[in-house]
C-alpha cells in the first residue's frame, strides 16, 4: 500500500463536514437513477489508498477504471456516516 499523506494541512477544521451527508442522500446522488454524478452508474472501483483519521476512515477510490484522481470519500466508524471528504490523500508509489 501507498504512502499517505494529507494534501489539506486544516483537515481538522472540516471534521463536522464528516457527517453531513447520510447514506440516503449518498444512494440519491450516486444510484443508477442519477443523473447528477459524474461517473454514471459505478460498475466498478478501486480503493488506491486509505488512512485512519480520527474515527473517519478516509479513501480514495477510482471509480469505472477512471485514470484521473480518486473520489476521495470518509465513512465515520461511531455513526456510520458516509461523506465527501475535506481530506485528499496523496498516493505515493
Amino acid at each position: 500500500m501507498p504512502t499517505h499523506l494529507v494534501n489539506d494541512p486544516e483537515w481538522q477544521h472540516h471534521v463536522d463536514n464528516f457527517k453531513t451527508y447520510p447514506y440516503e442522500r449518498f444512494a440519491e446522488d450516486w444510484g443508477p437513477n442519477s443523473q447528477a454524478n459524474e461517473y454514471g452508474t459505478i460498475t466498478s472501483d478501486k480503493i488506491v489508498v486509505r488512512k485512519i483519521w480520527g474515527s473517519a476512515l478516509v479513501v480514495g477510490a477510482m471509480i469505472n477504471g477512471r485514470k484521473s484522481k480518486p473520489l476521495f470519500l470518509t465513512y465515520d466508524r461511531k455513526t456510520h456516516v458516509l461523506g465527501f471528504s475535506p481530506v485528499e490523500l496523496t498516493i505515493s508509489e
